[in-house]
Parts: C-alpha cells; sequence; structure tokens
C-alpha cells in the first residue's frame, strides 16, 4: 500500500475511529519504512498525547519523553526542507502539547513562531484567546506573589527559604569571543559541591575531548575548541566567585548546549559565580539537600518503557493551578529557557522525587528512577 493511503487509513483511526493506539501501531510501520515521514511524526507524537492524557496505563514519562522527540524530529525534518507551512504546522502541534501541559510561557514562545511563519487555522484565535488568559492569570499570581513576598522580607521572624536556582551570568566582565550568529547564551545552577554552567550555542564542540579547560589558579576559567563551521575558535574566560578543584572537571555536550560541571573546594553555596571583591570567600552555607541538583556524569539510556502511575493526579485541576505559587513560575521560566534533554529531567527528576529533587540532566536522571531526597529528620508521609 503506498505511503499516502497508510498515512490516510491511520488519520482515520486516530481520529475518526478515536483509537490513538491503533493509529500509533500504524504510524510506527510507516516511520519504519519511512524515518523522516513528516506528517506520520507529528500524528505519532498527538497519538501518544492522546494516550498520555486519557489512559492511565500511557500516563508515563516515556510517553511524554516519546511524544516530544516526534515532534522535534518532524521540526528538524521541516526545517531542513524549508517549506514554511510545514514548519508553522509543527510548530503549532507543539503549541498545543505545551498547553496542554500548563507550560503556557513555552507554549507562547511556539506560537509565536507558528504566526511567524504563516500557520493558518480556523480555531488559531481560540487557541491564542485561552493562551493569553492563561497568562494574564499567571502574571497576577506573580505580581502577588511578589507584593507577598516584599512583605515577608520585612519581616525577620520568617526563616529564608532555601532553593537552588539558575541565575543567569553576568557578562561585562567576562570575555566570551564566539562567532555564532546568535549571541552566546549562558547560565548557572549549583549543588553543595558542583557548580554547573550552561553554554547555548550552535557551534557546539565536535565531541568532549576538543573541549580545552583551563583553570591554572582555582579560580580563572578558561575555555576554548575550535569551531570547524566557520574556522575559527570559541573562547570563553570568566574569574570564578570561588575556587574550585581543578582536576575535577566534567564536560557534557546535549542538543542546544554543552555544560561544564566543577567541583567547589569548599562546599558551600555560591551567591554568585562571577568574582566580586566585596564577597565574602568560601562561607561554609550548605544548599538544602531536598532541593540540590547533581551533576554526576552517566551514560546516555534509552527511553524507559517502565509505568509509573499517575492515577491520583488531576491534569484539569484549575484550583491547584491557582495555588502554584512562585515555585510554578520559576519552574515555568527555567523550563521555557531549556532544551529538551534538560525539560525531560525537570519533568522525570521532579515527579519521581516527590517534588523533592529537580535535576537538569538527562543524562543522569534518565537513567533510572530519581529516589525521594528528604532533609535530616523528616519523613515522606504516605497516605
Amino acid at each position: 500500500m503506498p505511503v499516502d493511503k497508510d498515512l490516510k487509513v491511520a488519520y482515520t483511526t486516530l481520529y475518526d475511529e478515536e483509537n490513538p493506539i491503533g493509529a500509533l501501531g500504524l504510524y510506527d510501520k510507516i516511520l519504519k519504512e519511512t524515518p523522516e515521514n513528516l506528517t506520520a511524526l507529528v500524528y505519532k507524537g498527538h497519538a501518544l498525547e492522546k494516550l498520555y492524557f486519557s489512559d492511565k496505563e500511557w500516563h508515563t514519562v516515556a510517553t511524554m519523553d516519546e511524544a516530544q522527540s516526534c515532534l522535534a524530529a518532524a521540526e528538524d525534518v521541516a526545517l531542513q526542507r524549508g517549506d514554511r507551512k510545514k514548519i508553522g504546522w509543527v510548530y503549532f502541534r507543539s503549541f498545543v502539547l505545551q498547553f496542554n501541559l500548563k507550560y503556557y510561557k513555552v507554549a507562547e514562545r511556539y506560537l509565536d513562531r507558528a504566526k511567524k511563519y504563516g500557520y493558518e487555522d480556523p480555531f488559531l484565535g481560540l487557541w491564542e484567546d485561552k493562551l493569553n488568559k492563561k497568562l494574564a492569570r499567571l502574571a497576577s499570581k506573580q505580581d502577588k506573589t511578589n507584593s507577598e513576598t516584599s512583605k515577608v522580607d520585612n519581616d525577620e521572624t520568617v526563616p529564608e527559604k532555601k532553593i537552588t536556582e539558575s541565575v543567569p551570568i553576568k557578562t561585562s566582565d567576562q570575555t566570551a569571543k564566539n562567532d555564532d550568529s546568535e549571541k552566546l547564551r549562558t547560565d548557572w545552577y549549583q549543588s553543595n559541591d558542583k557548580i554547573t554552567i550552561s553554554f547555548f550555542t550552535v557551534n557546539l564542540p565536535q565531541d568532549k575531548n576538543s573541549v580545552n579547560i583551563s583553570i591554572p589558579d582555582h579560580q580563572t576559567l578558561s575555555i576554548s575548541y575550535p569551531v570547524k563551521a566557520t574556522g575559527s575558535e570559541f573562547q570563553f574566560e570568566l574569574k570564578l566567585a570561588q575556587r574550585v578543584d581543578p582536576s575535577d572537571v566534567i564536560v557534557n555536550i546535549m542538543t542546544k548546549k554543552f555544560e561544564v560541571a566543577l567541583k567547589k573546594e569548599v562546599n558551600s553555596k555560591w551567591k554568585t559565580l562571577e568574582y566580586d571583591s566585596k564577597a565574602p570567600i568560601n562561607v561554609p552555607t550548605p544548599v538544602d539537600p531536598s532541593l540540590s541538583i547533581d551533576t554526576k556524569p552517566m551514560a546516555y539510556p534509552t527511553s524507559s518503557k517502565k509505568h509509573i502511575d499517575w492515577s491520583k493526579i488531576d491534569l484539569d485541576d484549575d484550583e491547584e493551578e491557582e495555588n502554584s505559587g512562585s515555585a510554578d513560575a520559576f519552574f515555568q521560566q527555567l523550563y521555557a529557557d531549556a532544551d529538551p534533554d534538560t525539560r525531560r529531567a525537570m519533568m522525570k527528576s521532579f515527579i519521581e522525587s516527590n517534588g523533592t529533587t529537580l535535576n537538569t540532566n538527562w543524562e543522569e536522571v534518565g537513567n533510572g528512577k530519581v529516589e525521594t531526597a528528604l532533609p535530616e529528620g523528616q519523613e515522606l508521609k504516605k497516605w
């Protein structure tokens, strides 16, 4: 049977017969013969999305991981072909997925891209209106949270909340020479004993061995590697806020970024990444282990097929969304700026650890279940 007829049968199975499992098998068969079939990739992703939200047996991280991988592959194919209508269509499908996951800021970016590429849909205006209402609600919650936080700051009896945050790196005093068409973007996060710097660039290192890292004084970080696409060299230099161990450096290369993990000489929480002569050095302020982000390297795993029972989670609970507060806004912003691997890692680690660990390293969390990590003296309440 020609591919066009196979696609028509699969479409009918998915939408007219409302049989996403049957459609999934048909799309898998098509993709086995034509792995870069754009239509099959998009609709396979939609079939998985339908199963994820309608069947508790399919409501797993692995299902959503595969759905997003299908859309990512479809995006690559569409961009390679240069078909603006197809590109816009893929971005719209990605928008719908992120909207249904309640990642509204991420969804907004995909919708903007779809419109940029001239995507047309009779319900596009309705989708945009729904998104704007969600974003307005999110902004209102953020304003309320900021107001409450301001009151808390004036009350010395309220203990400080501890959380490991991703804070953008200052660029005023650092050197970063890069021939990318887009400006280099950097970010960082920390655990109690490690600091990890992320570099978002279109000219990634060819492999880990090509990256030269030097920290001669335990504090001045220099990174360089050849950029074959332009015949130039990537160069980055920064004096770190505190000292690190030059012998313990880990490089991870992902789809849209590479990361450099450094071991701290003193286990403490850094207030900034960049050196400040007025800031205290090596003040031991342990990070709360219940919210730490580890950076231990592990081999990149294949998508896990282990099912997780999410039957107690109400994905459409607007009341829960109303009470999500600043943490929800922070995680959505962090998620919005992340690449697909980081997003998968965040989702999997936070859910499997019962909300006690937020890990952005897919090479680690994808290899097995993320255990609950409670502070000393506390235990997980069983319902």
